[in-house]
């Protein structure tokens, strides 16, 4: 962080001088590397940063469209996943229900209990450590029946790394701070996902063009990262 701040300070995405280029490539070096940490490719997948890992689910709950059936978490979620289950739930007008954790952590659960929903869950829960040992199955199954499945892993994501490479899931949650580094949080996301999204959470950034009543968002395959990257970011903590 010091390095960035003595040698190349400079706003990402903004400018062409040669501190601005040499941010620009460390912050897409960065992207590769959390999504060869998580075993996904960037055809499918890419790396945005918000604030931590409570606003990344905020604000891809917040945007989700209304074509789900329901909500569903489970009994040993963070607060970060608790409460917004339950505002996600209120502003589409779905029910949310909250299924037990096993165990070994994996989800009880029946077909119907998560057709056609937004799933959020824990990778791994910071109560007591039980990590999610279904999760490629349960990704399986809600894709299968129309759904999504969302995972916070800011506990688990320094640990054991196998049921995240397996599991399909459409997006990854987790903040720096829990792998010894800055405060800043990560969101692996589906293209497919970020491109459903009803954007309401708007500023620079993210746009490619603008006029005097309308705006068009990044199209662009390889930046649609910038959709959920509104505003300048933390340039050092990325780094």
């Amino acid at each position: 962080m010091d390095t960035y701040y003595h040698e190349y300070n400079s706003c990402g995405g903004r400018v062409k001088y040669d501190w601005g280029i040499k941010l620009d490539e460390k912050i897409q070096d960065t992207r590769k590397k959390v999504l060869n940490f998580v075993g996904k490719s960037e055809s499918e997948y890419v790396v945005t940063f918000t604030l931590n890992t409570t606003y990344g689910l905020n604000l891809v709950l917040g945007q989700l469209p209304s074509t789900f059936k329901k909500v569903v978490t489970s009994d040993i979620e963070h607060n970060s996943v608790f409460l917004p289950t339950m505002t996600t739930a209120n502003r589409l007008g779905i029910p949310r229900i909250v299924l037990q954790r096993s165990a070994d952590g994996s989800l009880v659960y029946e077909k119907d209990d998560i057709s056609g929903a937004i799933v959020v869950l824990n990778s791994m829960s910071n109560i007591d450590g039980r990590e999610l040992m279904n999760l490629k199955d349960i990704a399986k199954a809600v894709h299968k029946s129309g759904g999504i499945i969302l995972i916070d892993a800011a506990q688990g994501i320094s640990h054991d790394q196998k049921i995240i490479h397996e599991s399909d899931f459409d997006a990854l949650f987790f903040s720096g701070h829990k792998m010894y580094g800055p405060s800043i949080g990560v969101i692996v996301i589906k293209k497919s996902l970020l491109k459903s999204l009803d954007i309401k959470f708007i500023g620079g950034g993210m746009v490619e063009d603008v006029k005097e009543q309308e705006f068009k968002l990044v199209s662009d395959p390889d930046e649609l990262y910038s959709i959920l990257e509104m505003g300048l970011q933390n340039f050092a903590g990325i780094v």
